[in-house]
C-alpha cells in the first residue's frame, strides 16, 4: 500500500478560509464597505453554530494592515444554566479582563485597573540601582567618611566638602524624583478591591448596578488610551441575554463621541438572538455567514475529514458516514469526532471495529451529558438501550401460545387414536399384560412406536413394535383396515410429524428472537410503536427527544451500531480487568463478528461474569476454553446454550474439540445437561454431524446415570449400538446395563461386540437383547459353546445348545420368540444351503410348541435330526413330512404307528422305497397299500409282492403296465368290474387281453361280456381293444356279436383278421367303416369277402361313390369290369371315373367292348364312327368327348380325334 500523509490532528480554533471562496469575498466586501463607512459602528456577524463565523474574521483580519488595532472578546458560558443572574456578572468582568489585558499597560497608566506585569531585566536593574542610590545618599547623610575617602583618597579632589554634598543631594533627589513618577502613575482614588485571575481592579461600589454601567469611563478610558478602532465580542449569545448587548453599544456610542477616529464593535452571534425588527434597529450593519457544513452538503467534507484513514480495518464504512453526514452541520463537531477516532481507534488496546467506534464517538460527541449519564447507568440512552426485553416479551408468549396449541393438538390427534385402536382390541383374543388403561397404554406406545412388547395372541406370542402390532391387529380382523382407512390412520404419523416439526421451529424461532440483533428488532415496529420505544412522548426526555440531533439516536440503533451491549463501549473509555484477548472475544460476540472458536482467552472466567445468559445463543459465542471453564463451573445453562448454537451452526470444529474430551470431562459435560433435563442432553446428541463415536461416548455416559431419562429416539439409538459396551473408553459397562434394563432398552444386534462373558451373561439373563437369530449365535457362542466350535456348526446345531444347555433365560426367550427366530434361522440355512442338526429332542420340543405350521414344514424341510420314536410328534399332520425327510428312524414301530395311524402308505412310498427291504414284517393291509401305490419302487414292488396273499379289491391303475401285468400274473387282482374298469383306463391292450384271459381260466368269475358290456366299462373301451379281442377268440361267436352289438361301433375288417368268418362277416354287413374301401380296392386280391363286397356295391350308391372316387388299380378295374354280379351301371360308373382320370388309356376300348350294353362304340378308337343307341353309350361317349378324345356329331356319330387321345396317353 502506498503511503499515506500521517495524521494530524484537527484544531478547533478558528482557522483560516479560503479567500478566493466566493461567500468569503462577498462577506470581506461588506465588511470593506462598513468601515469605509464612519456611521456603522456596530455591526453583527450572524450565523448558525459551526458556520464558520469566527473562522471568517480570524481570516480577514488576518489579512487587515490594521490587525493590531482590534481586540477579540471571547466568552463563552457551556453549563446551559442562563437563568443564573451571578452568570452575567462574570461575564460583564470578563469583558473588562480580556479588554485589559489585550491593551499594553503603558498605554493606560491612568487605568485604575492594575495588572500584575512580569518585570523587565532592565526594570529590575533601575529600581536596583535607584534604592541602592538612595541607600548611599541616606547612609553619607550621616556619615560622610565614606564619601570623603572615595573623593580625597581615591580621586584626589580638592573641593571634597562640595562634592560631597552635591552627592547627598543627587543621591536623595533622584530616587525622590523616580519614586514620585511611579507612584503617580500607580495611585488612584479607591472604593473597593477587585481581582480576577491575576489582574486587579481597586473600584467598585457595592450596589445593584451592573458592572459595565459602573465602569462605563474606565472602558471608554481604555478603548482611547489604547487608540483601539474594533473590538469584536464572540460567544455572548450563548447567554441568550440582549442586555450585554445593550450597555455595550452604550458603550461604543461613548467611546466614538469622545474619540476623533471612528470605533466599531462587531458581535458574533447566532441569528435567532434577536427579533428581525430588533436586529435591524440594534445593529449598524449584519453580514450573515454562509455555513461551510450542513446538513446537506456534509457528506462530502465528512469522508474527506475520515479519507486519510491508514489501516483498512480502522477504515468507517462510507456507507454509514455517508449516513451520519446528514446529522452533522458543525466543522468543528466533525473534526472533534475525527481526533478522537484517530485516538481511540490507535490508542485501544482491543478489537476496534471501526464502524461501531466511529458511531459510539458521534454520541459521545453530540450527546455528551447523556454519554456520561450512560456510562453511569442513568439517563435516557440508558433506559431505551435496556428495553430490548419489551421487543421480543409479546411476541415470545404469542409463540409459546402457538406451541402449546400444537401440543395440545397432538395429544389430542393420539389420544383419538388410541381409545379407537384401544375399543377395537378384542382382549378375549388378545393378551397385553398392563398395569394400565388399554387407552392408555395404546397412547404411551404410539408415542414411543419403535418400543417392542410383548403381546400373546390365541395361536401365538412375539414381541411387537406399535406398528406390527396394528398389522397384526389387522390380519386378525380384515375389518379393522377399513375403519382405520375411513379415520386417515395412514395420515396420522405425517399429522404428528407435521405438528412436531411446527413446534421445532416455532422454539426455533424464540431462541432466535433472543439472540436477534436490537436492530433487526426495532426495524419491525411501526412508526407508533418505535415512537413509544424511543419515549418520545415522555416529558422526562424532552429535552432530548425535542434536540435538533434526536433523530442520530435513531439512526444509530436502528442501524445496529449503538445496541443493548452498550456497555462493553465502556472499555473504550475505562480500564477494566479483562485481557487484551477477553476484551477483543466480548467485542465480536457481541457484535456479531466472527471469531474462531480456539480464539485463546485470557481470563475465562472473567469474561463468564460479564456475559449474560442471552448472550450464550450468540452465533460467535463457541470459544473452547469458554466451554471449558463452564464446564469446570458448573454453568449449564449457558453450555448448554453454547451446545444449541453449535447444532444451529452444524459447527463441525466444535463438535470435532467436543470429541478429544478425556473421559472424565466428557462425563462432566453430559452431567450438566442432564442437570438441566434429559432435553438439553438431547440437544448435543441429536447434533446431526456428530461423529459416531462422540455420539456413542455421550450416550454411554449418560447411561452410567442411574437417573436418567429418555425418549423414545434416544431408546432407539441405543438399542441400535451395542458397540456402547465395546468402548474401552467408558468406565463402568454394568452401571450402563442396569441403566438400560431400567428403561427397558434392548440392543437390536449384539453380534459385534467384544465384551466379557460376564456382560453377556447379563445381557442374557436381563434380556438386554432383542431376539433375533444373530443374537441368539453371539450368546450361545459365547455362553454355551466351545470356542473352538466353527460359526457353521454353531448355526447347524443351535437348538441343540439352546435347548440342552444350562441358560434357562436363554431358552425361555427363545421359546417366547420361537416363530421369528425359526423363521430368521430358516432362511439362514436355506442361504447358506446347510442342514441344521438341532438333535432328535430339540427337534421334537420345537415340532411340539407353538410354531405355525409353515414353520414347522420348513423345519423339517431344513432338519437333518432323526426321530427315533414317532409317537414323541404330537401332531401327526407332521409324520408323514419326517417320512418325506427320511427323518424317521427306519422300524417297525414306527412304520406301523404311521400306517395304524394314518391308514395309508402314499406319503412314505418314498420313504420305503429307500429305507425298507423287507427285513421286517409289515401287515398284509399295508403291503397292499404299498404295491397298490404308483411311486412305490419296482424292486420294493417285487419284494412285497411275493409276501402279499390276497388279491387287491380296487386295483390303482396309475402304478404302471409292469406292475398290472405283475399282479395280473401273480393272480392279485380281484376280478369285478372295478378293477377291470382300471386294467382298460391303462389303454393296455395287450394288458386287458391278459387280464380276461386271467378272469377266465378262475372258476366261478362272472360272465366277463357281460362286465364288459356295462355301459360306464363300454365307454372306455376303444376300438383297438375290441378288435383285439375278436382277435383272440376270447368268446365265441355268439358272445362275440353280442359284444360287437353293444359296441355299437365301425370296425375294421383289416384289424379283426384272426376273429371268424362269421363276425368278419357280421362285421361288414353291419359295422363296416367306409375308410376299409381304399384297403379292399388296394388289396382286393387277397380280401376273402369279395363277392359281399360286390353285392354291398351294388346295393349302396354310397358305397359306389367311395369306390369311384378312390385311386384304383388296373387289376382292381379289370376284376370288377370283368365280374358277372356287378351290375353295368356300377361297372360304368367305374369306366367314366377312369376316363376322367386319364388313366389306363389302353385299356379304355378292352374294358368298353367288355360290356354288353356299350361294346358297340369301342370301334370309335379304330377310326369308326359309330351311333350312339343308348343312355349307357351317350354317357361315356360325353365322357370322352368331355376329355377331347372324340367328338358327337348331330346325327348322334362318334367321331375319335387320335393327336388328342396320343397327347393323353403320352
Amino acid at each position: 500500500m502506498s503511503e499515506q500523509k500521517k495524521f494530524k490532528f484537527h484544531k478547533l480554533t478558528p482557522r483560516m478560509v479560503d479567500s478566493s471562496h466566493p461567500s468569503y469575498k462577498i462577506s470581506k466586501k461588506a465588511l470593506d464597505d462598513a468601515y469605509l463607512d464612519n456611521d456603522i459602528k456596530n455591526i453583527a456577524i450572524t450565523g448558525i453554530y459551526g458556520s464558520g463565523k469566527s473562522s471568517f474574521l480570524k481570516t480577514y483580519f488576518n489579512n487587515e494592515a490594521n490587525q493590531n488595532n482590534m481586540i477579540n472578546v471571547s466568552i463563552a458560558d457551556f453549563e446551559g444554566d442562563t437563568k443564573n443572574p451571578n452568570k452575567i456578572k462574570i461575564a460583564e468582568h470578563q469583558i473588562i479582563n480580556q479588554i485589559l489585558y489585550q491593551i499594553p499597560s503603558y498605554k493606560i497608566p491612568l487605568s485604575k485597573f492594575r495588572l500584575k506585569d512580569k518585570r523587565r531585566p532592565w526594570q529590575v536593574f533601575l529600581f536596583a540601582f535607584v534604592l541602592i542610590l538612595f541607600a548611599v545618599g541616606l547612609f553619607s547623610l550621616f556619615n560622610r567618611s565614606l564619601l570623603e575617602f572615595i573623593f580625597l583618597d581615591l580621586l584626589h579632589v580638592n573641593n571634597v566638602p562640595y562634592y560631597t554634598n552635591l552627592t547627598i543631594v543627587q543621591s536623595l533627589l533622584l530616587p525622590l524624583i523616580f519614586a514620585s513618577v511611579w507612584l503617580s502613575r500607580r495611585i488612584s482614588f479607591k472604593i473597593s478591591k477587585f481581582s480576577f485571575k491575576g489582574a486587579e481592579s481597586e473600584l467598585i461600589e457595592e450596589d445593584n448596578a451592573q458592572l459595565l454601567d459602573q465602569e462605563a469611563r474606565e472602558i471608554v478610558y481604555l478603548i482611547l488610551a489604547s487608540n483601539i478602532d474594533t473590538i469584536i465580542f464572540e460567544d455572548l449569545d450563548r447567554f441568550n441575554d440582549i442586555f450585554i448587548f445593550i450597555r455595550l453599544r452604550e458603550i461604543n456610542s461613548l467611546v466614538n463621541s469622545k474619540s476623533d477616529k471612528t470605533v466599531r464593535f462587531i458581535y458574533v452571534i447566532k441569528d435567532d438572538l434577536f427579533e428581525s425588527k430588533d436586529r435591524t434597529k440594534f445593529f449598524d450593519l449584519m453580514i450573515p455567514i454562509i455555513p461551510e457544513v450542513t446538513s446537506h452538503n456534509s457528506r462530502g467534507k465528512v469522508l474527506e475529514i475520515f479519507s486519510d484513514i491508514e489501516k483498512k480495518q480502522l477504515k468507517i464504512s462510507p456507507k454509514i458516514l455517508e449516513k451520519i453526514s446528514v446529522f452533522i452541520d458543525d466543522m468543528r463537531l466533525l473534526y472533534s469526532i475525527r481526533n478522537e477516532y484517530e485516538i481511540y481507534s490507535k490508542g485501544i488496546e482491543t478489537d476496534v471495529y471501526s464502524d461501531e467506534l466511529f458511531a459510539l464517538l458521534v454520541l459521545k460527541n453530540v450527546f455528551p451529558k447523556e454519554f456520561e449519564e450512560l456510562e453511569n447507568d442513568r439517563g435516557y440512552l440508558y433506559k431505551i438501550l435496556n428495553k430490548r426485553n419489551t421487543l421480543f416479551k409479546e411476541y415470545e408468549e404469542n409463540l409459546n401460545r402457538k406451541i402449546k396449541e400444537r401440543e395440545e393438538l397432538k395429544n389430542l390427534l393420539v389420544t383419538r387414536l388410541s381409545d379407537f385402536l384401544a375399543m377395537n382390541i378384542h382382549t378375549r383374543k388378545i393378551n397385553i399384560q398392563i398395569d394400565e388403561s388399554l387407552g392408555q397404554f395404546m397412547y404411551n406406545w404410539y408415542r414411543n412406536q419403535e418400543i417392542s412388547k410383548w403381546i400373546e395372541f390365541a395361536n401365538s406370542a412375539a414381541n411387537y413394535t406399535f406398528n406390527s402390532f396394528i398389522e397384526m391387529l389387522c390380519k386378525e380382523d380384515p375389518s379393522l383396515r377399513e375403519r382405520l382407512e375411513q379415520i386417515n390412520y395412514d395420515d396420522f404419523d405425517l399429522k404428528i410429524e407435521g405438528l412436531d416439526e411446527e413446534i421445532k421451529n416455532l422454539n426455533g424461532n424464540i431462541n432466535r428472537r433472543h439472540t436477534t440483533k436490537t436492530s433487526d428488532l426495532l426495524l419491525e415496529l411501526d412508526e407508533d410503536a418505535l415512537s413509544l420505544y424511543f419515549e418520545e412522548g415522555n416529558d422526562e426526555f424532552k429535552d432530548i427527544t425535542e434536540n435538533h440531533y434526536f433523530p442520530l439516536i435513531r439512526v444509530l440503533m436502528l442501524s445496529g451500531l449503538v445496541d443493548e451491549n452498550y456497555w462493553r463501549y465502556k472499555g473504550y473509555f475505562h480500564e477494566g480487568y479483562l485481557g487484551y484477548n477477553d476484551n477483543i472475544f466480548i467485542n465480536r460476540v457481541l457484535s456479531g463478528k466472527t471469531v474462531n472458536n480456539d480464539f485463546k482467552l485470557d481470563n475465562p472466567s472473567t469474561v463468564i461474569t460479564y456475559l449474560e445468559d442471552v448472550d450464550y445463543r450468540r452465533k460467535d459465542i463457541i470459544n473452547y476454553n469458554l466451554i471449558d471453564e463452564l464446564i469446570n463451573q458448573q454453568k449449564g445453562i449457558q453450555l448448554y446454550n453454547i451446545l444449541k448454537v453449535v447444532k444451529w451452526n452444524n459447527d463441525l470444529e466444535a463438535v470435532s474439540y467436543i470429541s478429544l474430551f478425556k473421559y472424565t470431562k466428557l462425563k462432566q459435560l453430559v452431567e450438566i445437561l442432564l442437570n438441566l433435563g434429559f432435553d438439553a442432553f438431547f440437544d448435543l446428541f441429536s447434533i446431526s454431524d456428530l461423529p459416531s463415536d462422540l455420539r456413542l461416548k455421550i450416550s454411554g455416559i449418560a447411561c452410567e446415570n442411574q437417573t436418567l431419562e429418555s425418549n423414545s429416539e434416544f431408546n432407539i439409538y441405543i438399542s441400535k449400538n451395542s458397540e456402547i459396551l465395546g468402548l474401552d473408553y467408558l468406565e463402568n459397562k454394568m452401571l450402563i446395563l442396569q441403566t438400560l434394563e431400567r428403561l427397558d432398552i434392548k440392543f437390536e444386534n449384539i453380534t459385534n461386540i467384544v465384551v466379557q462373558k460376564e456382560i453377556s451373561q447379563f445381557i442374557a439373563d436381563k434380556r438386554l437383547y432383542i431376539m433375533t437369530l444373530d443374537n441368539l449365535i453371539k450368546l450361545t457362542n459365547e455362553l454355551l459353546v466351545d470356542q473352538s466350535y466353527t460359526d457353521q456348526d454353531t448355526l447347524q446345531k443351535l437348538f441343540k445348545y439352546v435347548f440342552q444347555g444350562t441358560n434357562k433365560s436363554l431358552q425361555e426367550y427363545t421359546n417366547e420368540n420361537l416363530e421369528e427366530i425359526v423363521t430368521q434361522y430358516l432362511d439362514r440355512i436355506e442361504e447358506k444351503n446347510l442342514k441344521a442338526s438341532s438333535s432328535g429332542k430339540a427337534f421334537i420340543s420345537m415340532l411340539n410348541s407353538n410354531l405355525s405350521e409353515d414353520s414347522k414344514v420348513r423345519l423339517i424341510e431344513a432338519e437333518s435330526s432323526i426321530i427315533s420314536n414317532l409317537k414323541d410328534v404330537n401332531s401327526i399332520r407332521f409324520w408323514a413330512e419326517l417320512f418325506r425327510k427320511d427323518l424317521v428312524k427306519s422300524n417297525k414301530e414306527n412304520l406301523m404307528t404311521y400306517f395304524e395311524e394314518i391308514g395309508e402308505v402314499s406319503s412314505i412310498i418314498g420313504f420305503l422305497n429307500k429305507n425298507y427291504r423287507v427285513e421286517f414284517a409289515l401287515n398284509q393291509d399295508m403291503y397292499r397299500k404299498i404295491i397298490n401305490d404308483e411311486k412305490t419302487d419296482i424292486n420294493l414292488f417285487n419284494m412285497i409282492r411275493r409276501k402279499v396273499t390276497e388279491t387287491l379289491e380296487e386295483i390303482n391303475p396309475d402304478i404302471g403296465i409292469e406292475k398290472l401285468k405283475a399282479l395280473t400274473y401273480s393272480n392279485l387282482i380281484e376280478y369285478n368290474t372295478k378293477n377291470l374298469s382300471h386294467i382298460i383306463y391303462v389303454n393296455d391292450n395287450s394288458l386287458v387281453i391278459q387280464f380276461i384271459k386271467k378272469a377266465k381260466s378262475v372258476k366261478n368269475q362272472v360272465d366277463i361280456v357281460s362286465i364288459l358290456i356295462q355301459s360306464d366299462i363300454l365307454e372306455l373301451l376303444s376300438v383297438s381293444m375290441v378288435e383285439d379281442i375278436l382277435n383272440e377268440s376270447l368268446f365265441n361267436d355268439t358272445e362275440n356279436i353280442r359284444l360287437v352289438q353293444s359296441y355299437n361301433k365301425k370296425l375294421s375288417l383289416f384289424n379283426i383278421t384272426g376273429a371268424t368268418k362269421e363276425i368278419r362277416i357280421f362285421v361288414f354287413n353291419n359295422y363296416f367303416r367306409k375308410e376299409d374301401v381304399e384297403l379292399i380296392i388296394r388289396d382286393y386280391k387277397h380280401f376273402d369277402l369279395w363277392n359281399e363286397f360286390i353285392t354291398m356295391v351294388n346295393a349302396s350308391v354310397d358305397l359306389m361313390n367311395e369306390v369311384e372316387s378312390k385311386n384304383k388299380p388296373e387289376g382292381f378295374i379289370d376284376k370288377a369290369i370283368g365280374d358277372e354280379n356287378l351290375e353295368e351301371l356300377a361297372k360304368l360308373n367305374i369306366l367314366n371315373s377312369i376316363i376322367l382320370d386319364k388313366k389306363f388309356q389302353y385299356k379304355w376300348k378292352t374294358w368298353i367292348k367288355s360290356i354288353e350294353s356299350i361294346k358297340t362304340i369301342s370301334s370309335v378308337f379304330d377310326n369308326g364312327k359309330p351311333t350312339l343307341e343308348n343312355q349307357y353309350q351317350l354317357s361315356i361317349a360325353e365322357t370322352l368327348r368331355d376329355i377331347g378324345v372324340v367328338s358327337i356329331g348331330n346325327n348322334k356319330r362318334m367321331h375319335f380325334k387320335p393327336k388328342k387321345f396320343e397327347e393323353i396317353r403320352n
